[in-house]
């Protein structure tokens, strides 16, 4: 999954320890934490470079433990190291603020507020080491559980079945996010179809059946509130989510779009699979 939201532009290495201790977490947290991680690197690193995983048993005393703020003990240290553009200091202190973003209005500054607020669940830390043109490295470290325990898909409460087998179009000018929402949902059993700009959707829809769209607020050309008009003009009967990166974006909407369910960026994986699942099922219960 990750090499596909990379893209080619960006290697994938990986340096995992062959036995880690096991630790206890909810493993879909983990993995938005890794994916929100990566797609960050991939935005930090302008042409081409390299993306790197490295996990390890860690024994953490004295000083090493202090600074994270950690008891001494043993951890399972999960690094993720990229070649970007690196942080300043300011940056850095930053960061893990919510709302914080160097993005400007294209991103929300979730991400990492919700990477350090997991961290936090765990009984783990993350530490930052980042220069300006260098690179940063992000170390995520959790501490070992006294009890191996295999901990499956999470499933959001109240939806007992996330799995489907609905068609979706995806429809979003960004390729990694395209790719990370077809991952999912086809993990899941959905057929997932994408395009990049509200005009190719509307191009596929004259020749393809779908159940569900989704679909980005801000792209170029037709805007997502315009391209949810025309699609319940021309085929009402589909269902429509709307995907926002910024919640400010919703001020200026009339009140057809306002009253669908926004998604906002960074989503989980979960809060993904049960939107579609809430949504494709609304009308079940009048059949």
């Amino acid at each position: 999954m990750l090499e596909k939201v990379l893209t080619a532009r960006i290697t994938l290495a990986l340096d995992l320890v062959k036995n880690p201790w096991p630790v206890c977490l909810d493993s879909g947290d983990l993995e938005d934490a890794v994916l929100n991680m990566s797609i960050n690197a991939m935005h930090a690193i302008h042409d081409n470079g390299q993306l790197t995983l490295c996990t390890r048993n860690e024994r953490l005393k004295g000083v090493s433990a202090s600074r994270l703020h950690l008891q001494e003990g043993e951890y399972v240290a999960l690094s993720i190291i990229d070649t970007g553009c690196g942080m300043d200091e300011t940056t850095k202190e930053k960061i893990f603020d919510p709302f914080f973003s160097t993005k400007g209005e294209k991103g929300t500054g979730l991400g990492l507020s919700q990477v350090y607020g997991f961290m936090q669940c765990c009984g783990g830390a993350v530490r930052v080491h980042s220069v300006l043109a260098q690179g940063s490295r992000f170390d995520l470290y959790f501490p070992r559980s006294s009890e191996a325990e295999e901990i499956g898909r999470v499933v959001p409460k109240n939806i007992t079945d996330l799995d489907g087998r609905e068609s979706i179009l995806v429809v979003d000018d960004e390729p990694a996010l395209v790719e990370l929402a077809r991952e999912v949902l086809t993990a899941y059993g959905y057929r997932v179809l994408s395009a990049g700009s509200a005009e190719h959707a509307l191009s596929m829809l004259k020749d393809e059946t779908v159940n569900l769209i989704i679909s980005d607020v801000v792209m170029p050309g037709m805007d997502g509130c315009q391209f949810v008009e025309a699609v319940k003009k021309l085929y009402p009967q589909i269902k429509m989510q709307l995907v926002s990166g910024f919640t400010s974006e919703s001020n200026n909407m009339d009140d057809t779009v306002k009253n669908l369910n926004f998604l906002y960026k960074p989503y989980t994986s979960a809060a993904l699979l049960s939107n579609v699942r809430r949504l494709l099922d609304e009308d079940k219960g009048d059949e």
